[in-house]
């Protein structure tokens, strides 16, 4: 078992930690937050039974410490926790454009430390989380964390240089699939469905889609579906006729570049 100190206990940290109680690295007893949001700390409290300390008790007492806040705010953060090193910790860090480099020029090139991109799906232990690590890390730290993250979804192991991709893709993926849903969900309200039935629709779609993605070629798929002068023809006909292709590939492309920005210290 491993003691966990979670700085920022917002929606994805409450995810991710439904999924690393399940380990065997990780009981509640052994975790704690460090929380400002007095809503985010009655949650912790009455859910899992554990208040928000102090951020010197938290560095003091942690031997893994995830950092979940917003990226604006790192830097005021690592300044004050760079008053509390007293030891070692593994830092895993989920905050999107905010580099190894980053943690390392404020708390020492020697440190170990895991880049993560998670996404939401980690609330529902669904999440496709992407990981990287400092060449500091020890082995035991990188089995930990592999193991972590394997608890709340499927994972793959990357160069910090792709992170920014996987941003726009997997990190931004479900705000944009939501999105989707929503229009769709519209058009199925107008032509006599209601909205919830509508949705309901397209987001188990979602979801089987989805898995036999994991599994088959999407060029396959889209061709074992599509019969000569049927309905999903004349869609793609309609998807051919329009830019909608370039067009969600400009959306991924402009999170791509904001995750990039952010790397290079955008505000």
């Amino acid at each position: 078992m491993i003691n966990l100190g979670i700085i920022g206990f917002g929606k994805m940290a409450k995810g991710l930690l439904t999924g690393f109680l399940k380990t065997e690295w990780v009981n509640a007893k052994g975790v704690c937050i460090y929380e400002k949001d007095p809503n985010r700390v009655q949650y912790a409290q009455q859910e899992y039974g554990f208040f928000s300390i102090s951020l010197q008790e938290l560095c003091e007492k942690s031997q893994v410490i995830m950092v979940c806040v917003k990226p604006q705010n790192i830097q005021d953060l690592l300044l004050e926790v760079k008053k509390y090193q007293t030891n070692n910790p593994f830092w895993i860090s989920i905050l999107a454009g905010t580099t190894i480099d980053t943690y390392q020029r404020m708390l020492g090139q020697e440190i170990q430390i895991m880049r993560v991109m998670p996404n939401m799906g980690a609330v529902i232990q669904e999440s496709m989380s992407a990981l990287t690590f400092s060449e500091t890390v020890t082995s035991d730290n990188k089995q930990i964390g592999e193991a972590l993250f394997s608890s709340v979804g499927q994972m793959i192991e990357v160069e910090e240089k792709v992170l920014d991709i996987v941003t726009g893709i997997s990190g931004s993926g479900p705000g944009f699939l939501a999105r989707i849903a929503h229009d769709i969900a519209q058009v199925g309200e107008k032509l006599g469905l209601t909205y919830a039935q509508s949705l309901q629709c397209i987001s188990q779609t979602m979801v089987g889609t989805g898995k036999l993605l994991l599994k088959e070629d999407p060029k396959e798929l889209m061709a074992a579906i599509t019969s000569p002068k049927g309905t999903t023809e004349a869609g793609f006909d309609a998807f051919d006729a329009s830019s909608l292709d370039a067009d969600i590939q400009s959306v991924i492309l402009s999170a791509v570049n904001r995750a990039k920005a952010l790397s290079k210290g955008a505000s």
